[in-house]
Formats: structure tokens, C-alpha cells, sequence
């Protein structure tokens, strides 16, 4: 915020807008441990989530300068993320995966699958 007629300082910085992923690609998969409890569920998500941010702007996506993030995720998603993975007990896979191709602006829009690799589980 500034007075009308004050000078306001900034500098612009260029970024090309290239091609990070490709759709259908696998931005992270992540093996994880599910004891079973229901309360879990929505934090192994959730840490998932963060990790799957970090990656992508580690390969080229621009994070938003207030909150830090690069995509978007519906609540259906997450809530159905969530349960399907209260379905297993075990060793269970999840993988964020790109709707469409996504370029270093963003956002990074992903469908999130999970399934169990134990023997113990469907």
C-alpha cells in the first residue's frame, strides 16, 4: 500500500513458461504405512500433498509468492483420496497424476490414486 502520488519500487523478474510434465505424468508416488486408523488417513494425504508441492517446484513449477503452493486439488479428490485409502491396512501406494499438461505458470492439476501393494488387501 502506498500515498497517492508516492513512487512505488518493484522490478519484474521473466520466466519462460515450459512444459514440466506432460499429462498423464506421475509427479510423485510414495510407498506409505496405513495402521488402519481412520484419523490417519487424512494426514498421510495431507503430508502426501506437501511432499507432491515440493516436488514439482523442485522440477520447474512457479509457486504462488503468498501462499507457496502450485496446484489444485478438488475436495471431492481429496475426501475420495482419503477414502480410499481407509479401504487398506498396510503398505499402500499413492500417486499423484497430471490431468493435463502443465506448464512452469501452473497449476499443477493432478487426480491422486491409491492401492494397496500388501498381499493382505484386495
Amino acid at each position: 500500500n502506498v500515498v497517492v502520488g508516492e513512487a512505488v519500487i518493484g522490478q519484474f523478474e521473466v520466466f519462460p513458461n515450459r512444459q514440466v510434465f506432460a499429462q498423464g505424468a506421475i509427479v510423485l508416488s510414495d510407498k506409505v504405512d496405513y495402521g488402519g486408523e481412520p484419523k490417519d488417513a487424512e494426514q498421510l494425504i495431507a503430508i502426501f500433498l506437501r511432499r507432491v508441492n515440493e516436488s514439482a517446484v523442485q522440477q520447474g513449477i512457479l509457486p504462488d509468492p503468498l501462499q507457496g503452493t502450485v496446484g489444485v486439488v478438488s475436495m471431492e479428490q481429496y475426501f475420495e483420496a482419503i477414502n480410499q485409502l481407509r479401504r487398506y491396512k498396510g503398505t499402500v501406494e499413492i500417486t499423484a497424476i497430471t490431468t493435463e499438461p502443465i506448464y512452469s505458470s501452473g497449476p499443477l492439476r493432478i487426480t491422486i490414486q491409491v492401492r494397496s501393494t500388501s498381499s493382505n488387501n484386495p
